[in-house]
């Protein structure tokens, strides 16, 4: 194959070793109204909204998304944002991952709820017998979820 004999550009090369392991941000923000420091700070802080983004698509399977509607789609969004809301909350008040919550949750066969204005206590029991031989179950299988 002819054409430009290839030609290694060595001042490129020594910049480049020059700059490894130096990382620039760049914003529209002034510094009067925000440090570089505080703006880096944030920056490092971005993984909690990555793995926000994470857990919303596999923990809680807001994807895919099959409405058509602007409302629909729209509701669907804040369902899930609640979801992951109620989620981080349940993770730091807990100490434990989501999926382990969840988990466990899965293990609760009964749920006693006390109404506050009354005092009542109803007692709610899930029969496992019944959900393992009803078509329900299939609902929790992940195949039936794409």
């Amino acid at each position: 194959m002819k054409g430009k004999p290839f030609i290694f550009d060595t001042a490129l090369q020594a910049k480049a070793e020059k700059l490894l392991g130096i990382k620039g941000y760049v914003t529209n923000i002034p510094e009067k109204e925000m440090p570089g420091a505080e703006i880096v700070a944030y920056y490092r802080d971005l993984w909690h909204v990555e793995q926000a983004f994470r857990m919303i698509k596999s923990d809680l399977k807001a994807r895919p998304i099959f409405h058509h509607t602007q409302e629909a789609i729209r509701s669907h969004i804040l369902v899930c944002f609640m979801a992951l809301m109620m989620g981080k909350y349940l993770e730091i008040k807990t100490g434990r991952s989501l999926r382990q919550i969840r988990d466990e949750l899965w293990q609760v066969h009964e749920a006693n709820i006390r109404d506050e204005l009354t005092g009542e206590v109803h007692i709610l029991r899930m029969d496992t017998h019944e959900l393992a031989n009803s078509e329900r179950i299939n609902l929790l299988n992940p195949e039936f979820l794409h």
